[in-house]
């Protein structure tokens, strides 16, 4: 019997794909996937039921872009490193950047811990439905 899906569907890359661009495993693109730290979709593909994962292309595009800031603000951070003994313009742009990545990190930091609260919430539910069906003891 043929699976029932052999295409990438467009605008979206395979997981191994999406492992190679980024220079990460494919499991820990799935994690990243399940996190929501990128976009995609699953689909179901063969009899077994094993899932399949897809990356969004823009979604990886977009995590690219910010690999590569991440990468160039510590290409800076080391150029400024190098040329000690600058004026106090060095400092205060050192500074700034320090306190736009401190902001970006808090930033990533409450979108996580929404998604986690989000999650237990979601579980809490689910627990409770399972609770409520169990019959009382006698």
């Amino acid at each position: 019997m043929p699976r029932h899906r052999d295409v990438t569907p467009p605008g979206y890359v395979t997981v191994r794909e999406a492992a190679e661009v980024i220079g990460r495993s494919p499991e820990t693109v799935v994690r990243y996937l399940r996190a929501g730290y990128l976009d995609g979709l699953v689909d179901q593909v063969n009899e077994s039921g094993e899932p399949r994962h897809y990356v969004a292309k823009s979604a990886l595009k977009e995590h690219l872009r910010e690999l590569a800031r991440g990468e160039q603000v510590r290409s800076e951070r080391a150029r400024e490193a190098a040329s000690v003994g600058d004026d106090d313009r060095h400092s205060r742009a050192h500074n700034d950047e320090l306190l736009q990545a401190k902001d970006e990190i808090i930033s990533d930091l409450r979108q996580r811990v929404a998604f986690l609260e989000h999650q237990v919430e979601r579980l809490h539910g689910s627990l409770d439905s399972a609770l409520e069906r169990i019959p009382p003891q006698p």
